[in-house]
């Protein structure tokens, strides 16, 4: 399916609903998972609706499996909790996207939900990711490195779920004043003994806001 940003959405008895504002893609498939809609007039919300509810679409139109009544139960967007990938941010591998593409950039304190861009959506395909079945000592100052091979810092810690799987992994960069940026386990390719590799650009790891937590 194609999207183009603007393009009208209609709910599932052709009512419009809503415009295209953005893509939230998952970087580790380049592929759209939710759209994110524009509706409302006088009091226009933006939604994240995922793929999963999309029965088609058109150059300017896209067509829901939802009624205009079930489009309120899609969770609003939330910019804080979203990262902008301009242009210049894409690798050619990525094309070239008719909307405003978007990473999910999830809060330390998230929980996952049917409805979450990359942790809890129902899978459409299955992917393998380079990531080694045994289990892989992450240290303090373990090297992290981006999608062009651009260092991103030494690890300086990791925050887990209640399940004890990694969420976050917290990044510094520099010696004397350094930087500390929080990287979501979803933006990681593959996991070495001597280095995590990241499945975004240096561009987009350098545009995060610092990380002020303890």
């Amino acid at each position: 399916m194609q999207f183009e940003g603007g393009a009208t959405v209609r709910a599932q008895g052709g009512q419009t609903v809503g415009q295209v504002a953005s893509l939230v893609i998952d970087p580790s498939t380049q592929k759209v998972t939710h759209l994110v809609v524009k509706t409302g007039l006088f009091f226009p919300q933006d939604r994240v609706i995922p793929l999963y509810a999309v029965e088609g679409s058109e150059k300017e139109t896209v067509w829901l499996r939802s009624s205009e009544e079930e489009l309120e139960g899609f969770p609003p967007f939330e910019a804080e909790h979203y990262v902008s990938l301009g242009q210049e941010d894409l690798p050619p591998q990525w094309g070239n996207w008719a909307a405003r593409p978007l990473l999910y950039y999830p809060p330390l304190d998230a929980r996952p939900t049917q409805f979450d861009p990359v942790v809890g959506y129902p899978p459409q395909k299955e992917t393998h990711r380079n990531v080694p079945p045994e289990r892989v000592a992450i240290n303090e100052k373990t090297r992290v490195i981006t999608a062009e091979g651009d260092p991103a810092g030494t690890v300086e810690r990791t925050f887990t779920n209640a399940e004890g799987h990694i969420t976050h992994v917290l990044v510094s960069k520099g010696f004397i004043f350094p930087t500390y940026r929080l990287i979501p386990s979803a933006w990681i390719d593959w996991i070495s003994a001597a280095e995590i590799r990241l499945l975004v650009p240096t561009e987009l790891v350098q545009r995060l806001e610092a990380y002020q937590g303890e």
